[in-house]
């Protein structure tokens, strides 16, 4: 066995085992060597093998960059078996940045390009993948049909790790669609079974189930413990979406006096984020510090929160959940009748003077004007009655 692929293979079992820094550290020397020497073909495999580690450290952009290098020396090779799975990789980075079109390009291209030239296996990681960019946006049915036809071509191959990660995802589309004892049994399969570096995937889409059952508590303490694994293991990914779950959790809980407390904590998760997901993230987590501040009495904060929250969201949005349309109806939702109209008011004098500011959120989104208008008026309707009164 050559070194490169020694040092491969290291790579990808440290990193199954949750050791991700060491992993990437062999992904890397791989990648020297194989540039020193000219080695084509193990460059191919090392480039994907580091974008891989890269992803599961949420280091996205650094991943992609990998891919497209992969993907363009595997061309070169005609190695159609790197091909298939850089193509599924770059097609999950792109889900992730929010490009539909192209997430489903390379998801589709990897599976046809699999079904007439490699392996079963491939072919049924290609079909996760699909399964993976459906979830993504928000279409669990397709998602379902992708994960069982890979399931149909792996399971007889026993082949753990592969089954796993479909199993987990397919838990992700039954959350989805309510589907809470489905989700569950796929859940407990792969937690037993899996590789280490899944666990974190898996305890989060478990706080999903506990949460949408209505356990909030047990919600919680899932999320907690997702967060400790995966600072543990360096999977920065699901530790920032775990916190941000947890703010949300931080509502439902009534404990509006902790946002000064996550918003410290946001401001350190952050600054180690990249990518459109990471913005996507933290847009969502300062909507949600913004409504626990304005029901805490801290206005000014709130307003600093939305201003800088809500852009973030128009600008990264991928689907109904995470559009701003729908995150700024919750706020909405949650402050009226509740929150004093002044105050609605002096939030959406300083919200609609920040949109205005932005020319692309005017044209994009006039409609957030009309709901800033709205709380404008509150204050103004309140004035009126006061006077009325009187």
């Amino acid at each position: 066995m050559s070194q490169i692929e020694t040092l491969i293979l290291m790579g990808n079992i440290e990193t199954r085992l949750g050791f991700l820094d060491q992993g990437f550290a062999n992904f890397e020397r791989a990648v020297r060597i194989s540039r020193l020497h000219e080695l084509h073909p193990e460059l191919v495999r090392a480039l994907n093998a580091r974008g891989w580690a890269c992803r599961s450290q949420g280091r996205h952009d650094d991943a992609l960059r990998d891919y497209l290098e992969a993907y363009q020396g595997s061309l070169l090779i005609t190695d159609w078996q790197q091909t298939v799975r850089i193509l599924t990789n770059i097609s999950f980075i792109s889900a992730l940045s929010g490009d539909r079109q192209a997430a489903f390009e390379s998801a589709l291209s990897a599976v046809k390009l699999s079904q007439r030239s490699v392996a079963r296996r491939e072919e049924a990681a290609a079909y996760s993948n699909l399964g993976a960019v459906h979830v993504r946006f928000n279409e669990p049915h397709e998602a379902l049909e992708a994960y069982t036809r890979a399931l149909n071509l792996i399971d007889n191959e026993q082949d753990i790790d592969l089954i796993s990660l479909i199993r987990c995802g397919r838990a992700y589309a039954y959350q989805l669609q309510g589907a809470f004892r489905e989700a569950t049994e796929d859940l407990i399969w792969a937690m037993v079974y899996g590789p280490v570096n899944l666990r974190p995937r898996i305890l989060y889409t478990q706080a999903l189930v506990e949460r949408d059952s209505g356990n909030l508590l047990q919600a919680r303490d899932k999320l907690v413990v997702c967060r400790e694994l995966s600072r543990e293991i360096g999977d920065q990914f699901n530790d920032f979406k775990s916190f941000a779950d947890l703010i949300e959790l931080v509502w439902e809980f009534g404990e509006y006096d902790h946002w000064s407390t996550y918003a410290r904590e946001l401001d350190e998760l952050y600054s180690m984020q990249q990518g459109t997901e990471a913005k996507r993230l933290r847009g969502s987590c300062l909507r949600k510090l913004g409504d626990l501040a304005v029901f805490n009495g801290d206005y000014d904060a709130a307003l600093a929160f939305y201003e800088e929250g809500y852009p973030l969201i128009a600008e990264n949005e991928i689907h109904a959940r995470y559009t701003i349309r729908s995150q700024m109806q919750q706020s909405d939702d949650r402050m009226r009748g509740r929150v004093p109209a002044k105050i609605m008011s002096r939030l959406g004098h300083g919200l609609a003077q920040c949109w205005r500011s932005t020319p692309m959120l005017v044209v994009k989104y006039p409609e957030a004007l009309l709901t800033f208008q709205q709380w404008i008026d509150m204050g103004a309707q309140e004035d009126h009655e006061a006077v009325a009164y009187r």
